[in-house]
């Protein structure tokens, strides 16, 4: 789970990066979101516990919605 959540995470960041992406306040809300839930995926794996289902796969969700979208591309 975390990894699928970071990958897609990373890959947004990495069009922030390049100019492809522009951080709206909403974007970076939502990136502050997955952020502290891949903290909680990690620290549930750390303590041998079962991560919160339910919040990564909306997270998960949510990024790969954004990830899709083309309306904040600058191009």
């Amino acid at each position: 789970m975390l990894q699928k959540t970071t990958h897609i995470f990373e890959n947004l960041l990495d069009h922030a990066r390049k100019g492809e992406l522009t951080l709206r306040a909403d974007l970076v809300d939502t990136f502050l979101e997955a952020k502290d839930i891949m903290h909680e995926q990690l620290d549930a794996y750390r303590n041998e516990e079962e991560p919160n289902q339910e919040a990564y796969e909306r997270i998960c969700q949510t990024l790969q919605q954004i990830a899709l979208r083309r309306d904040w591309q600058n191009t």
